[in-house]
């Protein structure tokens, strides 16, 4: 649809008539019968991956946002309505504005050497400065998750000790904000 050698899920949506978007004329090439078998692998893979996250054997309804969602079909098993709204393809660049900046840190510590307190405290500084280093904003770091996994088979208190923090993005530079003129 946008030029390149490689044919994607966009190029097969558009040929199958799913989105209008990019140059028509570059996918018209491909068999009908190809684009209805690649179709038919995405739909396929759409719905085992909505299967994995339903909380029950029900069909569901889906909302679909974001550029990607051209690529699904009108109809996907175990979905029993598909919603996708006007304003959906901007939703994705919505959804990176208001996202946290993350990061992990993961280290192996000897509590008999470090005491736990202190490889914690460790741990989320390295995990704060990736965080930081991201684009996080310092004052806004939580520390969301912590996980300690003793390792048997190493000598003495060895432990795996793995954090998470995230942070609201840092305002850099000037905020221009839009108004609208009445």
């Amino acid at each position: 649809m946008f030029g390149g050698d490689t044919i994607t899920a966009t190029d097969i949506a558009v040929r199958l008539g799913y989105a209008e978007v990019g140059d028509v004329t570059l996918v018209q090439h491909l068999s009908e019968a190809f684009a209805r078998q690649a179709g038919e692998k995405i739909a396929e893979m759409l719905a085992e991956a909505i299967d994995q996250m339903k909380t029950s054997r029900d069909d569901v309804q889906l909302v679909l946002v974001g550029g990607g969602a051209i690529i699904a079909p009108s109809t996907l098993k175990g979905v029993r309505k598909i919603i996708k709204n006007e304003q959906g393809p901007v939703a994705n660049a919505i959804g990176a504005t208001i996202a946290q900046i993350g990061s992990d840190f993961e280290k192996i510590y000897s509590y008999e050497q470090v005491d736990r307190a202190q490889a914690l405290t460790d741990a989320k500084a390295q995990a704060s400065t990736r965080a930081v280093t991201a684009g996080a904003d310092t004052a806004s770091l939580n520390l969301v998750e912590v996980d300690e996994t003793p390792l048997a088979y190493a000598p003495g208190q060895t432990t795996k000790v793995r954090v998470k923090v995230v942070g609201e993005l840092a305002q850099r530079g000037k905020v221009v904000t839009a108004t609208s003129k009445q």
